[in-house]
């Protein structure tokens, strides 16, 4: 087993996936699985399982954590039911309303396209989750139901007429005061913007001879560069798509080690050119 960072793969007598994990030290992480305290039955279940490990290195314990994500939803291994995500989600979208209101339109969708993440309010595994959470808003802030997305009548809303709506639906709130109280409530909710002006090449400070970053625009990783001493860098191209898993992954990461990352802006050209 590498005594570096990267991803494990557990296989079956078949060759099916039984768990993908990553750590900082593969060898480290994967003796962890066999001992014999086990921190809960399900690690143990799966050391009884085990016929073939399959490893693969990273540059580092960011593109560790990418990996791992990306190969879950690829490989749906048995046990790894948290990070197993459908790519199907549900985004609650700001619509504006001809009298100046913002009103919600609740809508599946197979993708996120990064451009317009900033009329995105919230995003949701399940249409149920998304409409739970916005009739709860509507109890505890007063705000309407028809502007939500939840309700299709003509005329003011049914909680309006139950003193239960604050009657922006009724002409009895302006849209400034009724917009204020809706973009609170989903504040903490809302995709982050993306911070940089640019695609930026992130790359954790190097505690070897060899060097690893990825490029990343609009929460998007977009390529991988590795490097060996005196050797050209290598640099391999992906689909710029937006991943929920990638985001707040890169958004985590980002904050708690910002410190020990090295950020470059960069442009696609730049990257071409490198690999030209």
């Amino acid at each position: 087993m590498p005594e570096e960072a990267g991803v494990y793969i557990f296989q079956d007598e078949t060759g099916s996936p039984l768990y993908i994990g990553k750590s900082v030290n593969i060898k480290k992480r994967v003796q962890s699985h066999f001992s014999s305290d086990h921190s809960y039955t399900g690690e143990f279940k799966i050391s009884q399982q085990i016929a073939n490990i399959e490893t693969v290195v990273t540059g580092s314990e960011l593109e560790a954590l990418l990996l791992e994500s990306q190969l879950v939803k690829q490989m749906q291994p048995l046990y790894n039911r948290q990070l197993r995500r459908s790519q199907k989600l549900t985004l609650a979208r700001q619509v504006p309303t001809r009298e100046g209101f913002i009103g919600v339109n609740i809508e599946d969708v197979d993708h996120i396209d990064p451009s317009e993440i900033d009329s995105i309010l919230g995003v949701y595994t399940t249409k149920g989750k998304a409409r739970e959470f916005m009739n709860q808003v509507v109890k505890d802030y007063g705000l309407c139901p028809k502007l939500m997305g939840l309700e299709k009548s003509r005329g003011p809303c049914f909680l309006y007429q139950l003193n239960k709506c604050s009657g922006a639906c009724a002409g009895k709130e302006t849209p400034g005061r009724y917009n204020s109280r809706l973009l609170s409530v989903f504040e903490n909710r809302r995709l982050q913007e993306w911070p940089y002006s640019s695609p930026v090449m992130i790359q954790e400070v190097p505690g070897g001879s060899k060097t690893s970053s990825i490029v990343v625009d609009q929460w998007c990783v977009i390529a991988s560069v590795s490097q060996e001493p005196e050797c050209e860098p290598n640099i391999k191209f992906q689909e710029k798509m937006f991943d929920l898993d990638t985001y707040k992954i890169l958004r985590s990461y980002l904050a708690a080690k910002i410190d020990k990352l090295s950020i470059k802006p960069v442009s696609l050209e730049q990257i071409t050119e490198l690999a030209a």
